[in-house]
């Protein structure tokens, strides 16, 4: 905060209606991320991995395609999270507090497509990082043997 107050913002906090340039789509687009990072526990659990496969992928020297395929993957894992958190909100608001068999069923899908979307992404991620290991794990084999 400087001598004129605080700062205050280009875009309105409440908004309805299309947004009229692109920088406020992005504006918007930034707060929804932050608020889903903020309110879903599984998207920080997920951002944590991630960073962390992006740890391994730097120390294993990773070739381009396998990072852009390993991106790709990590792009569609946040949006299947995403995805399952706006269904999740969008039930929640429709039901209340109340309990509705369908509403779990809708639920329990969109629980369900994360899980498969997580599933083939570790099995990507074994197929980009087993070798390298593989490789690793002789190269030290051969310190020993030596």
């Amino acid at each position: 905060m400087d001598s004129h107050g605080p700062k205050k913002s280009h875009f309105p906090k409440k908004k309805v209606g299309k947004n009229t340039h692109f920088l406020e789509a992005l504006h918007y687009a930034w707060e929804g991320i932050q608020y889903a990072f903020e309110t879903e526990r599984n998207l920080r659990i997920e951002g944590v991995l991630f960073l962390s496969v992006v740890v391994a992928a730097v120390v294993l020297q990773l070739g381009r395609l396998e990072w852009a395929i390993l991106l790709v993957t990590a792009v569609v894992v946040f949006a299947a999270e995403f995805t399952n958190s706006l269904v999740e909100w969008v039930c929640d608001l429709y039901v209340g507090p109340h309990y509705h068999p369908k509403v779990k069923h809708i639920k329990d899908a969109a629980a369900g497509l994360v899980t498969l979307v997580i599933m083939g992404a570790v099995f990507i991620g074994m197929l980009l990082f087993i070798p390298h290991l593989w490789q690793l794990g002789r190269a030290v084999f051969q310190l020993f043997i030596n």
